[in-house]
């Protein structure tokens, strides 16, 4: 299950590119820079709490807090179709990464 999983993580983080060539850009008005932003903000977030992530799951518990963390993650993928501007698809990646950060050093 935790293999299924990861898997899926990773290809929800890499779709970023195929939804660029679907018509993202058009569907949002990207300009300049904004698909480069929109990108970052999930990096930001992966990096700023992946520590802070590890620590609540050392004192909650990998039994609650792994699939707390799972089901937080679908809904915001979830949320990913609803997107209409910049803002929106800079929030929901930089919240996509937010939950992703204890998924890989949470289990392993």
């Amino acid at each position: 299950m935790i293999s299924l999983e990861s898997r899926v993580s990773v290809l929800t983080i890499h779709t970023a590119g195929n939804a660029r060539i679907a018509g993202l850009g058009e569907d949002l008005s990207l300009k300049g820079y904004d698909y480069n932003i929109i990108l970052t903000a999930f990096y930001i977030s992966y990096i700023i709490f992946e520590i802070p992530s590890n620590i609540l799951c050392k004192l909650i518990g990998p039994g609650w807090f792994i699939p707390g963390l799972s089901l937080a993650f679908g809904i915001i993928s979830l949320c990913t179709a609803f997107v209409n501007t910049t803002a929106q698809a800079c929030g929901v990646r930089f919240l996509l990464g937010v939950f992703e950060a204890g998924m890989m050093p949470g289990v392993t």
